[in-house]
């Protein structure tokens, strides 16, 4: 039942997208709090935006994957992925973000959820994360090599699920 629940609220994202943002805030509650569901959730990223070259502003609500491994020339060079929109999901489809200022970074933003992949070689911090955000969660991500992992400013409630490596 939860996941016929869970794949018609994910067609509806598609079929109605003057909703898409509570229908990802839907989806965002369920897998923030049923572990089955979620890691059903994290194997299927066949209905996500590919992000696929950097740098990348996520500007609307919705989900969003890495579609390969992606770096910058240089460790200087910008935010590789900057989340300007509330409710997001970012699967990271096992993939590594490398050589940047900064990994992903947002500021005051709602309802974020990070997983799944590796953040490495950062001149600043793997995921920055500044103002007043509230309901983000992190899980399974592996920072290496990078001045800072995650660097946390006024965030309300920051959740961090299974393992971080750092």
């Amino acid at each position: 039942m939860r996941y016929a629940l869970l794949a018609s609220i994910v067609m509806s994202a598609y079929a109605c997208a003057s909703h898409q943002e509570e229908i990802v805030q839907e989806i965002f509650d369920y897998i923030s709090t049923d572990t089955e569901l979620a890691a059903t959730y994290r194997l299927n990223t066949s209905f996500a935006q590919q992000i696929i070259q950097l740098p990348y502003t996520i500007s609307s609500s919705g989900f969003y994957t890495l579609g390969t491994s992606l770096q910058g020339a240089t460790q200087s060079g910008g935010t590789g992925i900057t989340i300007s929109a509330d409710n997001v999901i970012l699967h990271l489809n096992n993939q590594t973000l490398s050589n940047r200022t900064n990994g992903i970074s947002f500021s005051s933003r709602t309802n974020i959820y990070i997983a799944n992949g590796s953040l490495q070689n950062m001149l600043s911090s793997g995921i920055s994360i500044v103002g007043s955000s509230r309901n983000i969660v992190l899980e399974n991500i592996t920072f290496n090599n990078s001045a800072a992992g995650i660097i946390s400013i006024g965030t309300n409630i920051l959740g961090v699920k299974n393992e971080i490596h750092f």
